[in-house]
């Protein structure tokens, strides 16, 4: 992200596949898949392209981020045998078009379709910072370990299936209605309009100031104890005061 400027940097010039690898092109790439090989083949090469280039020290060329991407649906026997070159060049077109064209490219023209840009903004309005990756709101584990991974999706893989089947049971969820499963999810209790890290560590516990604290403590005023399985999240506050004078004290 190019603050100066308030928008997303861009890519260097193609220089025939040698240019290093830009975020952009990840997001051409998984949306181009998405929409012609399916989900679960997109977010099989995330996930993959992620663990295998997570500790690379090199930065990685466009044309070798593009080549890991065919391999894997070529192994999962997505894309036919003997596909691989034509499937490269279609996506070696896919982001020459998206770097040379930018907003007005064949790739983004539609309104319909989601645009890099306000991808990049999102983020940043939901200070999500890059490598995080979320399943309907929920943040996945950050985790250079694929077993530790694999675990904590599992996890909140069942709690989303659970989850699915209560709101089932309470008829929330019918044959008929709503028209998005995905937009009724992410409505109701226990949502936050941005990340904070504090909301992944919920295993963490914090000290609750204030139910027996008095005027003289500077803290809190005495008030009813509030029970922790009614908080949906703490945060912990620091701050510097000087109380040599009225403000500080204030």
């Amino acid at each position: 992200y190019d603050a100066s400027n308030g928008a997303p940097s861009a890519p260097f010039m193609w220089n025939k596949g040698e240019r290093p690898f830009h975020a952009r092109d990840s997001f051409l790439l998984m949306h181009h898949i998405t929409k012609k090989y399916g989900g679960m083949a997109a977010i099989s090469c995330l996930l993959r392209v992620l663990n295998d280039t997570s500790d690379l020290e090199e930065k990685l060329s466009v044309g070798d981020y593009i080549g890991m991407h065919v391999a894997l649906l070529a192994a999962m026997n997505v894309i036919g045998s003997g596909r691989e070159d034509l499937v490269q060049k279609e996506m070696e077109d896919l982001l020459k078009a998206g770097e040379s064209e930018g907003l007005g490219s064949k790739a983004n023209d539609s309104k319909k379709e989601p645009k890099y840009e306000n991808a990049v903004q999102f983020a940043l309005d939901k200070m999500i910072h890059p490598g995080m990756s979320f399943l309907n709101g929920i943040p996945l584990p950050e985790s250079n370990d694929m077993r530790s991974f694999g675990m904590g999706v599992n996890d909140i893989l069942q709690y989303e299936q659970r989850h699915i089947m209560e709101l089932a049971m309470k008829g929330v969820i019918t044959d008929t209605a709503p028209r998005s499963v995905y937009a009724t999810i992410l409505s109701g209790d226990h949502l936050f309009k941005q990340f904070h890290p504090l909301l992944r560590e919920s295993n963490k516990e914090y000290l609750l100031l204030g139910s027996k604290s008095d005027e003289s403590s500077l803290i809190f005023t005495s008030s009813d104890a509030v029970l922790n399985c009614d908080i949906d999240a703490i945060f912990v506050v620091e701050g510097v005061f000087d109380l040599d004078n009225a403000d500080g004290v204030e």
